[in-house]
């Protein structure tokens, strides 16, 4: 048993006691009788678990919990600080100033009877091994069923080629599905403009379409916002699409999963409505292509769950045959941003790693703040300056 790929906001202090004699340390899990943070040695110790697990497979640091010599849990203690808030600040300023390169994780308190369990939890760092700064130089560390150990020149230099090969696959990836839609050999119109989203899982998965039920996936992959579709089983696993009403029938729209797990949200809906019919440029609604990312990918990380598809996942947004257009907020009501039109063709915009357990509109805050940055202003206006998505949507 275990609780890491168990979102962080269900786990209560029944789910530890069900850890006592039962669940020993491991590769992803760690306990601690005590979090203390107050001495230099007490911090450098923390720091030090939290780059082990970055470097290995991420994993639970969970305090509050006394072990037995196996390393099993034996009984649950919780603790009681005195400001939890301020302490929880210390740390992660302490992690961000000493962890290097930034990695994902959350701290988690836990509400016991007697006080309170803190959960740290690590994800994988695919950016290669992770280093602690320990004054003027920096180690690297790892972990095993064992605990944490230094890595020596081989393992670091095999931990690198390991993150640029995960990172290599999705690029390639993602470039062939461009020349792809470029091509117009799926149907649709190459020289419109477009959108493409990726969630691209980076652990290896045992995922099989085959074996899901086919209302299953009309419902993950149903197309959101356009009212219906069809769908269809293909060489590359299963998809769903809507196609103009014109002659021509051109692809507007189509969501494509993937034989690894893998979705692809693919739209040229979005950047070709027109609210006047005698506009000519392009209008990039920002607000909207916003909003239909958000729906798809809830939609998504429930099927992922659902299917053990566990994160972290690289999510990837581009967008094609802009150049010249006109970023709008959308088409319900005037813009009081001084945006710039778009001066390349082509955006394709940095990958991120995303950790599925966190909330779904924070997490796709810097893909967003990406897109508006290519229009000329600072970050999304759909969050607040402290990173909290505050738009209204409709």
């Amino acid at each position: 048993m275990s609780i890491f790929h168990t979102p962080l906001d269900k786990i209560n202090e029944k789910t530890l006691i069900e850890l006592l004699n039962l669940v020993p340390e491991g590769r992803q899990l760690d306990y601690k009788r005590e979090l203390n943070f107050d001495k230099s040695d007490q911090k450098r110790e923390l720091y030090k678990d939290v780059a082990s697990f970055a470097t290995a497979s991420g994993g639970d640091i969970i305090y509050g919990i006394d072990e037995n010599d196996d390393s099993t849990p034996r009984i649950l203690k919780p603790m009681n600080f005195d400001n939890f808030d301020s302490l929880k600040l210390s740390i992660v300023q302490g992690i961000r100033s000493n962890v290097f390169p930034r990695i994902n994780f959350q701290i988690q308190e836990i509400k016991c009877e007697s006080g309170l369990a803190v959960i740290i939890r690590v994800i994988k760092s695919f950016q290669g091994p992770v280093a602690l700064k320990d004054n003027d130089t920096y180690r690297f560390y790892s972990r095993n069923s064992t605990g944490n150990y230094p890595l020596d020149y081989l393992e670091i230099k095999n931990s690198f080629l390991q993150s640029n090969s995960v990172s290599e696959q999705f690029h390639n990836f993602r470039n062939q599905r461009i020349d792809y839609f470029l091509s117009g050999e799926r149907g649709n119109n190459p020289t419109n403009p477009f959108f493409l989203f990726y969630i691209y899982p980076m652990y290896d998965t045992n995922f099989n379409i085959n074996i899901v039920p086919e209302a299953k996936l009309i419902e993950l992959l149903f197309p959101v916002r356009t009212g219906g579709g069809d769908f269809s089983y293909d060489i590359e696993g299963f998809a769903m699409f809507n196609h103009s009403v014109e002659e021509n029938k051109n692809l507007l729209t189509q969501n494509q999963l993937f034989y690894n797990g893998s979705i692809e949200i693919y739209d040229d809906r979005i950047l070709n409505i027109k609210v006047d019919p005698k506009t000519t440029s392009t209008l990039m609604y920002l607000h909207m292509i916003e909003d239909k990312i958000i729906d798809n990918y809830s939609n998504i990380l429930k099927f992922y769950n659902e299917q053990s598809i566990f994160s972290p996942y690289i999510c990837s947004l581009s967008i094609i045959n802009v150049k010249e257009a006109i970023p709008v907020l959308d088409n319900r009501y005037g813009d009081p941003f001084d945006f710039k039109k778009i001066k390349k063709n082509n955006l394709i915009f940095r990958d991120f790693i995303i950790d599925g357990s966190i909330n779904i509109n924070d997490s796709l805050k810097p893909i967003f703040d990406d897109m508006w940055r290519a229009c000329g202003v600072s970050k999304s206006n759909s969050y607040s300056d402290s990173g909290i998505f505050i738009r209204h949507r409709f």
